[in-house]
């Protein structure tokens, strides 16, 4: 389960961030696109990319979260 997705103004990260760090792993484990580092104790993830492109807004999010259910 996600918890709310984070884009923070003026940043270049995008993290995505889940209840459990084996959550944020199966997701590490299935997401096939450019991530980063990990943060808040492995519980959120930077994601870099989906489809090839860069990640900039909430409508990308939603559908990583839609097509990557952990």
């Amino acid at each position: 389960m996600y918890n709310t997705p984070n884009i923070i103004e003026g940043s270049e990260n995008v993290f995505l961030h889940f209840k459990t760090k084996e959550e944020c792993k199966l997701f590490m484990n299935k997401y096939n696109e450019a991530m980063g580092h990990t943060c808040c104790s492995g519980k959120g993830v930077c994601i870099k990319t989906y489809k090839n492109k860069k990640v900039t807004s909430y409508d990308q999010l939603e559908d990583i979260k839609t097509n990557f259910k952990v």
